[in-house]
């Protein structure tokens, strides 16, 4: 007995045809299904699309379509993105003023937090049946990665019509190698039994927080609905855009201004003594990559980025 129907056909075996998916049977016989077809789903009837994959369930029916870019994209602008756990921080220039754009991220932590403290009072639970447990478990874990990425659907796709109603092309961060850094161990001696051992640098909390980050889910969103819009994204690599300053180029050393908690937010260049917020200038450093600089100018900046918030 099957636990859930589930059948998948390519683009040569059924026929799509208005409203009525037509699937064949036996020879010369066919099944015929009258689909509910909302407003969303009637935008994507376009002759240019190609029908590809289908997937059946119980009460739905998943359709997948191909879109193939032929003409090259001219952009006019760029919109460079921060990415960090509880904000999104981007700057977008079009050659004559820059802007700045925050989108707040802190719904995503607040899941992942209600969901761990959930499942975390689940196990504390005296379960006389660990298969009930492990299945409540898989449920609620469903449940979190649907939530997240119902936010992440969204920011990803005003990201993208930002750049499509600007002519814009997206610069995201290259953040591969970050979850082998937070999980970085170094064999140093065990305060509590004295033994040489692998000890990780990190706090777990630290650890579980940055492991469940969705930094590369949310990157996968922007790429792929940007590539529907023919808006093409470069990834720019992410070492030292957040010490670097944005206006001489030298690198912060040290940990200037950790000790007092105002000051954490704010870059400030012992150097040229630029100040601003620190989300900013790593996203005008992702700015200054492209195209050898042009898009980024001190004198575009408005007088509100002069200064942190």
């Amino acid at each position: 007995m099957a636990n859930r129907l589930f059948l998948k056909l390519d683009n040569q075996t059924y026929r799509l045809e208005g409203e009525r998916l037509r699937i064949p049977i036996k020879p010369r016989q066919f099944l015929t299904l009258k689909l509910k077809i909302g407003s969303y789903q009637r935008c994507l009837e376009d002759s240019s699309l190609k029908l590809g994959s289908i997937t059946l369930t119980e009460n739905k029916a998943t359709v997948a379509f191909e879109k193939t870019q032929s003409t090259p994209f001219n952009y006019d602008s760029v919109v460079a993105y921060d990415t960090n756990e509880l904000s999104l921080d981007c700057v977008f220039s079009n050659g004559t003023e820059t802007k700045r754009i925050h989108v707040n991220l802190r719904e995503i932590a607040r899941i992942r937090a209600f969901h761990f403290e959930r499942r975390r009072h689940m196990q504390s639970r005296v379960v006389h049946c660990q298969r009930k447990l492990k299945l409540k478990l898989s449920i609620d874990r469903g449940r979190e990665r649907r939530r997240i990425d119902a936010v992440l659907h969204r920011v990803a796709k005003k990201q993208a019509d930002l750049a499509n109603e600007n002519n814009a092309k997206i610069v995201l961060e290259d953040l591969k190698g970050v979850r082998r850094s937070v999980n970085k161990r170094v064999r140093e001696r065990d305060p509590y039994n004295g033994k040489i051992q692998p000890i990780s640098l990190h706090s777990k909390s630290l650890k579980r927080r940055l492991n469940s980050w969705p930094f590369r889910r949310l990157h996968q969103f922007i790429e792929y609905k940007s590539s529907w819009e023919n808006i093409p994204v470069s990834y720019v690599p992410a070492r030292n855009t957040s010490r670097a300053c944005s206006m001489c180029g030298c690198l912060l050393t040290g940990h200037e201004g950790e000790q007092d908690p105002k000051m954490r937010q704010v870059f400030r260049c012992s150097r040229c003594g630029w100040t601003c917020d620190k989300h900013l200038n790593a996203a005008l450093n992702l700015l200054k990559t492209q195209d050898e600089g042009r898009w980024f100018s001190p004198d575009r900046l408005p007088n509100e980025v002069m200064t942190a918030k």
